[in-house]
C-alpha cells in the first residue's frame, strides 16, 4: 500500500547538479524504495536520466537561451525572465494535472520560487506542501513560514527560522550513502608515483568556491621538497579561468582540471585521494555534502571558513582562514608531511560522517511527509 504520493517541484533538479539537487534526488529514490509513489516536476534537462523507472518525471519546457547555469542574477541577467515564465508554466501544469485526476498527498519544496508558487495560489492547488530548508534567506523564511511543515538541513537553520520568523522547523540533515562512499572499493588508476600524495579539490567551478586559492596554495607548495598532486573535479562558469591561472603559474604537470565525473565515479576519486580541501568562502549555511562524502570516504578534511555550517564537520576538521593561500598550503603540508596526524584526522572523519547514514535519516524524513500529508486533512 502506498504510504504517500510525493511531488516533489524544483526548477532546477532536472537540469542542474548542486547539493540542492542532489538532496532532491537522493530524498525521491529512497522515498520511492520505501513504497511511496515519488513525481518530480522540473525543468527539462539531462539530470534525471535514470529515474524514469523508479519515479514519475514532469517536465516544464526549457526557454530560449536558459542553459544549466541560468540559476542566479549573477550568472544569468534573464533570471528573473526564466523564474517567472518557469511559475507560469509549472502553475498551469499543477492546475491541469488536477483536473484530470493527478492527486498528490503532499507536495516538496526546497527554494523560494517554488514556495512562493503554492503559497499564493493555495486556494487553487488544495494540497498540503513542506518546505525543506537547504540553507537560510529572509525571503525563504517568510515563504517557507505558511508551509504545513517545515524542514531544516540544521540547527543553526531551525534556529534562525524561530528567532526571526517564530516557527521551529524539524531538524533532519542531509544523508550520506555510507556504503557508496566508505574507504573500501575500487580506486582509480592514477600512475602518480608511490611517494606522491592527492589532494582533492570537488565541487562547481564559480567564483563561490574559491579554487583559485587552492591553486595559489598548490604553487607555493611546489618548492617544498614534498610531492603532491591537485585534482579540481567539478565543471562550471570559471573553468576557462581557472585553466589560465594554472598555466600562468606553471602548474600543468601538478594540478588538473578533471570536468565534471560521473556519478558511478565519483566515490573512486575520494578513494584515491590523501586529503580533501573545501574552499567555499562563501557557504552561509549551505550544507557542505561534498565535505560530509569525503569524512564519510574516510579523508582527512581542511575547510577554508566557517561561514557554512560548524555542526557539519564539528572539530573532525582543519579549519583555515579563509582566501589565504599561505595559510592553506602551510595546513596542508602539515598533514601531508604528518603520517599521524592524518590517520588521527581520518578516523574523525569516519566516526563523525556515522551520524548523517542514510538508512537512519530517510525514516525521519517519511515521517514528515506522512504529518504533512494528515496536517493537510484537518
Amino acid at each position: 500500500m502506498i504510504e504517500v504520493r510525493i511531488l516533489f517541484f524544483n526548477r532546477l533538479v532536472g537540469c542542474h547538479v548542486g547539493g540542492t539537487e542532489t538532496h532532491i534526488k537522493e530524498l525521491a529514490l529512497r522515498l520511492a524504495k520505501r513504497g511511496n509513489e515519488v513525481h518530480i516536476m522540473t525543468t527539462e534537462g539531462s539530470e534525471l536520466r535514470g529515474l524514469d523507472n523508479k519515479v514519475k518525471v514532469w517536465y516544464i519546457g526549457k526557454n530560449w537561451r536558459e542553459t544549466p547555469n541560468s540559476r542566479g542574477i549573477k550568472s544569468d541577467l534573464w533570471l528573473p525572465l526564466f523564474a517567472s515564465i518557469f511559475a507560469i508554466k509549472s502553475l498551469y501544469k499543477l492546475i491541469k494535472l488536477k483536473l484530470q485526476g493527478e492527486k498528490f498527498s503532499v507536495i516538496s519544496v526546497h527554494c523560494a520560487l517554488e514556495g512562493f508558487i503554492l503559497w499564493i495560489f493555495k486556494w487553487i492547488i488544495r494540497t498540503p506542501h513542506l518546505f525543506v530548508f537547504e540553507g537560510y534567506t529572509d525571503v525563504e523564511a517568510r515563504i517557507g513560514k505558511h508551509s504545513d511543515v517545515q524542514i531544516a538541513i540544521s540547527n543553526t537553520i531551525a534556529n534562525k527560522c524561530r528567532d526571526n520568523y517564530g516557527f521551529q522547523p524539524i531538524v533532519i540533515p542531509v544523508g550520506i550513502d555510507m556504503k557508496r562512499f566508505s574507504p573500501n572499493g575500487e580506486k582509480l588508476s592514477l600512475n602518480y608515483p608511490i611517494d606522491h600524495q592527492v589532494v582533492l579539490g570537488l565541487g562547481r567551478l564559480s567564483q563561490q568556491k574559491k579554487f583559485d586559492v587552492l591553486i595559489k596554495a598548490a604553487e607555493i607548495l611546489s618548492k617544498e621538497t614534498i610531492q603532491l598532486k591537485f585534482l579540481i573535479v567539478g565543471d562550471g562558469s570559471e573553468k576557462k579561468n581557472l585553466q589560465s591561472l594554472i598555466n600562468k603559474l606553471d602548474l600543468r604537470n601538478r594540478v588538473q582540471l578533471v570536468g565534471r565525473v560521473r556519478d558511478e565515479k565519483l566515490p573512486m576519486y575520494y578513494r584515491s585521494s590523501d586529503i580533501f580541501v573545501n574552499t567555499e568562502v562563501n557557504g552561509g549555511d549551505q550544507f557542505w555534502i561534498v565535505v560530509v562524502e569525503a569524512m564519510s570516504s574516510g579523508l582527512p578534511v581542511i575547510v577554508t571558513a566557517k561561514t557554512g555550517l560548524p555542526e557539519v564537520v564539528g572539530d573532525a576538521a582543519l579549519w583555515v582562514r579563509p582566501e589565504s593561500p599561505e595559510l592553506l598550503a602551510k595546513k596542508i603540508l602539515e598533514v601531508a608531511s604528518n603520517h599521524k596526524l592524518r590517520n588521527e584526522l581520518a578516523a574523525k572523519s569516519l566516526e563523525w560522517s556515522n551520524r548523517f547514514n542514510w538508512s537512519n535519516l530517510i525514516i525521519d524524513y517519511e515521517k514528515a511527509y506522512l504529518q504533512a500529508k494528515n496536517e493537510g486533512k484537518e
